[in-house]
């Protein structure tokens, strides 16, 4: 049969309640360094609005080839970013 390729992908789901301090995204990006993860959810953003700088801020430095969707909060509630 054909070769089987397996891979390791690391996943994180966060609920951040709110993602508007610029210290809780330092500290989520940091974590998302040491951590290696492949792909994340940040859920509860609150975020009406994201643009592509304010995903950089809290995704990995060195990396500048990845995709990125979000689903906006109504008000203050909900928000979703995936990475």
């Amino acid at each position: 049969e054909g070769d089987a390729v397996w891979c390791q992908m690391r996943i994180l789901s966060l609920n951040v309640r709110g993602i508007s301090d610029p210290i809780k995204r330092k500290r989520i990006k940091l974590l998302v360094e040491e951590s290696g993860v492949n792909f994340y959810m940040l859920q509860e953003t609150k975020c009406e609005h994201i643009e592509l700088s304010f995903v950089r801020d809290v995704w990995r430095s060195q990396e500048t080839d990845f995709e990125w969707i979000y689903k906006p909060s109504t008000g203050l509630t909900g928000g979703l970013l995936s990475i």
